[in-house]
């Protein structure tokens, strides 16, 4: 039996009346040197977008119309929530989906920069985003001063495109701004975008960039049947090819001289530890890697463990182009080859897939 993820309860005042939104207690513990306006500020944020999912759910399943709710959610919501005062009640244990996973369902408020480069993509390139999360170093808990967003999305565009001769366009890479920062410290926008189809196909195949965009704990949009997909995939992906790719991953990173970067090494270590936690325990790897470390980092030997802590620490400093220190080998000897009989076990399946692109491309036909 694993053990359930701790939370905090906070009562806040939503649309309807009051609510109650809950957090894990490691993030209340991480706000817990903020001031009490700050920490009402992000429950009440956390909660917006909550309500905001909900409107979405209860559209889907035709209980309203989800622009509709969300415009009143906007109005009589989003200034009173900037002010709202949230009171800790009582911490108690939930159950999460994924026992390897921190919740990954938290909403998050999407910084002006990244929704103002989200905007561009669908006029620009005529697509509708259906999830955008962030999926770089800023999700994955070793973002350093200078570090951009990075966000992956999953697009639609037009019915037609995908019927005429070079319409359709199976992925986009945009960067947005020079990374200077905008006034309120922003950094640039590293856009990586899939269209629903390939997305699709990713999945199919348990690559784990698509899965662990799905794990993302910071959703900027989402659609109706995601979490679904999210519960569903993280538990159905096939061992074996997941394994094979973070190997890859790794192996191909990985420099044996002493040039490599600190951000080089720390992609190395994480994929080479996931790679091998995806093996021998056949669940997917909290892609937050701090966490990861935490709950995990007894299966590897210590001084694995200490190298990761220490990249981590650097990278998060700012220290992500200098020189890294020398990896052990040991730690990317990964074998090519792993018993199919025990490890070829499960997969996604492609209409469990097809059901969300269906329902995620009917939306965008309809917003």
């Amino acid at each position: 039996m694993t053990d359930a993820v701790e939370t905090v309860t906070f009562s806040v005042d939503g649309p309807d009346g009051s609510d109650e939104v809950e957090i894990p207690a490691g993030l209340v513990d991480l706000l817990g040197e903020e001031d009490d306006e700050s920490m009402a500020q992000v429950v009440a944020d956390i909660a917006l977008m909550g309500f905001a999912n909900r409107a979405h759910t209860l559209a889907h399943h035709g209980e309203g119309d989800a622009s509709d709710e969300l415009e009143a959610i906007e109005e009589s919501t989003l200034d009173a929530s900037r002010s709202a005062s949230a009171s800790r009640t009582a911490r108690r244990p939930a159950t999460p989906t994924n026992a390897s996973l921190l919740p990954h369902t938290m909403p998050t408020t999407t910084p002006p920069v990244v929704a103002d480069a989200l905007r561009a993509l669908e006029r620009e390139r005529d697509v509708r985003v259906c999830v955008a999360v962030e999926a770089g170093s800023r999700a994955w808990g070793h973002a350093g001063p200078a570090s951009d967003h990075d966000v992956t999305v999953v697009y639609a565009q037009p019915p037609a495109e995908y019927v005429v001769l070079d319409g359709y366009v199976a992925s986009i890479h945009d960067a947005v701004g020079d990374g200077a920062g905008d006034e309120d410290g922003d950094r640039a926008v590293d856009v990586r975008a899939w269209n629903l189809t390939r997305f699709a196909e990713l999945l199919t195949e348990s690559n784990p960039t698509a899965l662990e965009a799905l794990a993302s704990p910071a959703v900027y949009r989402g659609c109706p049947g995601l979490d679904a997909l999210r519960e569903y995939a993280l538990g159905a992906f096939s061992p074996i090819d997941c394994y094979h790719h973070y190997r890859s991953l790794a192996t191909s990173q990985y420099e044996a001289d002493e040039s490599s970067t600190v951000s080089r090494a720390l992609v190395v270590v994480r994929a080479a530890l996931f790679a091998r936690y995806v093996r021998d325990a056949h669940a997917f790897p909290n892609p937050v890697f701090p966490a990861f470390l935490d709950d995990a980092g007894e299966r590897f030997p210590d001084a694995w463990v200490e190298t990761a802590r220490r990249l981590v620490t650097r990278k998060r400093a700012g220290e992500g182009d200098e020189r890294a220190e020398q990896l052990d080998p040991a730690i990317v000897a990964l074998p090519t080859g792993i018993d199919p009989t025990v490890h070829a076990v499960r997969g996604i399946e492609r209409e469990r897939v097809n059901d969300f692109v269906r329902t995620a491309f009917e939306r965008t036909q309809k917003s």
